[in-house]
């Protein structure tokens, strides 16, 4: 006959705890293996970003990597196959011309031009003594 508090008297149950807790024990007595294989993540195509880094910036990419992207993004990297270096050139900035501003006199004649018709279709809308009434028949 066995004793109270033996596994032979414990229900499957309290058998089930006593196994995980040994496996536990033993888990966190084995000891590490010195060598660990780093874990690979997959780059988000949602978050990828890029930027445009001036060609004479101190430091170079690196520098400018640390100093304006690493305090927003702490998990950001750079894929350095990726990385292309190069000249942008605009030619907004140096080809376009714009055209002539208006003076200040055309403005202003076109605002008075602009009122002059404005009271002629209200002087013929509505004349004096008679309102306008929405949508027809007075």
């Amino acid at each position: 006959m066995a004793r109270k508090g033996t596994i032979k008297n414990m229900g499957k149950v309290q058998r089930k705890m006593s196994d995980a807790r040994k496996s536990r024990k033993a888990a966190k007595a084995a000891p590490l293996a010195k060598e660990t294989t780093p874990i690979e993540y997959e780059p988000d195509t949602d978050l990828r970003d890029t930027e445009q880094v001036p060609l004479l910036e101190a430091g170079g990419i690196a520098a400018f990597f640390e100093r304006e992207v690493k305090p927003h993004a702490a998990d950001a990297w750079i894929d350095a196959e990726a990385t292309k270096i190069g000249y942008e050139i605009s030619f907004t900035r140096y080809f376009y011309k714009p055209p002539a501003l208006r003076t200040l006199e055309h403005i202003r004649a076109l605002e008075a031009e602009t009122e002059g018709l404005l009271s002629e279709i209200v002087g013929e809308s509505a004349s004096p003594g008679k309102t306008a009434v929405a949508g027809g028949k007075r």
